[in-house]
């Protein structure tokens, strides 16, 4: 008896999954390859090509192939159509083979321009260096070498201590403990305890250069190198109780008092080539908080647009690679930085500067290039030197005459602190300044010389009678000068005063009775 399949239980998603639970991941990625390679062959066929392909007649009806008329009897009592359309039975080299087909002249020569020559392993290492940040690189080279000389001193007691790559897990824990507790600058001098930090995470880049991943000493996990991190964490204390490391220098901000008088002394402006220059390039750090120079130095005139809208004209800037933002596999949850600064002051628009400065480059290339004297405002085709750009910040504010320690991080501290005394919300701050976190930010805000008057005079002891009178009387437009000791105080009048204003100052010492009890006064006229 012939078995009959009852079309309520057929499942094309049950098929399907039969097949999938009988393959593996690489043969299923394997088929659908060559499906892909089938269609990608049949675009470059005619019509006619793909009947052949298939088995059809040149004039042959392929419909006529297709049996629509034939019914079956189920168990439902109605009739069904067989989809049987009876189409050849077709083998895999029928289907999964792309047909052959001869390419044209024009199209071998795309090919062969498509893709680059076969990498080196050289190549390959190079692309790979060349993305790593050259301060990271800077720190694990001077680690290494740190490390080398103490190994050198040590081999001169007659140790045999290995590389650092090539001792075992027990010998890499001892060692670098007994590096830590040793280790000194070239003066003799021990170091902060940061630098011993980065000098760690130097050594264990270090590592990772040689491919060793099986040891990671800083890791709080790996017990094996439990008594390197006790030594490590136990110097560092030490080194703070000690006085090493209480002094971080920090780039100061550009504060608004600053940049006036920058603007008052002509350091600013477009009066010449070089005073252009510095506006742009101390407003490309404010606005859009641009570090250090290794930005300025890649910067190019492409990725900054003027326009305007029903917000007025605007600076936009399209940023690329930084320091926090690289574009890898660890950055495919962020974005590059794109800001548009609208620009609210109407006598020093700064979109009128950028447009001036960008037209004057001509629109192209290096952002920053040499300035060249006379009028109109021209610049040369080379490049400024990335030593210039390094002190950029420092001589715009020398010219200006500004006392301080003022880098090319003072434009991103300025941004951060002008942001934060006006309040914007925290958020929108670490928007500009491209900080992914709180913590991060927080380091760039600094507190304004007003800020640290008003915090100063909440916390300093409270005020003497006498200044409360100095204050009122200044208030009074008097000159009222008073000064306390022991019980006896002593006022002096300014002659300046007329004689009417001495009843008003005896009258209001005299309502406070109390308070200049057994207290000898003198006045002297």
């Amino acid at each position: 008896m012939q078995d009959e399949m009852d079309v309520g239980d057929f499942s094309a998603f049950d098929v399907f999954q039969a097949d999938i639970d009988d393959l593996t991941l690489s043969q299923v990625c394997e088929e659908m390859e060559k499906e892909n390679a089938v269609f990608e062959g049949f675009d470059k066929l005619t019509m006619s090509q793909t009947m052949q392909a298939y088995g059809f007649s040149h004039h042959a009806d392929p419909l006529d192939h297709m049996d629509f008329c034939s019914y079956e009897q189920t168990d439902f009592g109605s009739s069904m159509v067989n989809f049987d359309v009876n189409l050849p039975e077709l083998s895999d080299a029928d289907v999964l083979v792309e047909p052959e087909i001869k390419p044209t002249a024009s199209v071998s020569a795309t090919e062969n321009t498509r893709f680059v020559a076969p990498l080196s392993e050289t190549d390959v290492k190079n692309l790979i260096d060349s993305q790593e940040n050259v301060n990271t690189k800077k720190n694990t080279t001077w680690a290494l070498r740190v490390f080398e000389s103490w190994r050198a001193h040590r081999n001169s007691y007659g140790e045999s201590v290995k590389e650092l790559h090539d001792m075992n897990t027990e010998e890499m824990n001892y060692y670098l403990g007994r590096f830590i507790a040793e280790a000194r600058k070239q003066d003799g001098q021990p170091y902060p305890p940061r630098s011993l930090y980065l000098i760690s995470c130097g050594l264990l880049r270090h590592l990772r250069d040689k491919k060793v991943y099986d040891k990671n000493f800083l890791c709080t996990k790996t017990l094996e190198f439990s008594e390197f991190r006790k030594i490590l964490d136990a110097r560092m204390k030490e080194l703070l109780q000690m006085g090493f490391g209480t002094k971080v220098k920090q780039a100061q901000a550009v504060l608004p008092e600053d940049e006036k008088v920058l603007w008052e002394k002509g350091v600013f402006g477009n009066s010449t080539a070089e005073a252009l220059q510095s506006t742009v390039f101390f407003y490309a750090c404010k606005l859009f908080a641009l570090r250090g120079h290794d930005e300025h130095h890649q910067l190019k005139c492409d990725q900054f647009a003027i326009g305007e809208d029903q917000g007025g004209k605007y600076v936009e800037f399209f940023g690329r690679s930084n320091k926090t933002y690289k574009g890898g596999l660890k950055d495919l949850e962020i974005s590059n930085k794109n800001i548009r600064h609208y620009c609210q002051n109407v006598d020093r628009n700064v979109a009128d500067f950028f447009k001036q400065y960008i037209e004057a480059l001509g629109g192209r290339g290096a952002f920053y290039r040499r300035p060249l004297h006379g009028y109109p405002i021209r610049y040369g085709e080379q490049p400024i030197g990335i030593n210039k750009l390094k002190n950029f910040m420092k001589i715009i504010c020398e010219r200006g005459g500004l006392k301080g320690n003022y880098t090319n991080h003072s434009g991103k501290r300025s941004c951060a602190t002008q942001l934060y005394m006006a309040g914007v919300d925290e958020q929108e701050i670490m928007a500009r300044t491209g900080h992914r976190s709180e913590k991060s930010v927080r380091k760039y805000k600094q507190s304004s010389t007003e800020i640290q008057q008003k915090v100063a005079s909440v916390l300093d002891p409270p005020p003497t009678i006498c200044s409360l009178k100095r204050d009122r009387a200044s208030d009074d437009g008097e000159n009222c000068i008073g000064t306390c000791k022991s019980k006896k105080m002593k006022v002096e009048v300014s002659d300046e005063l007329p004689k009417t204003s001495y009843s008003s100052v005896l009258k209001e010492l005299s309502q406070n009775r109390p308070i200049f009890s057994n207290c000898n006064i003198s006045f002297n006229c």
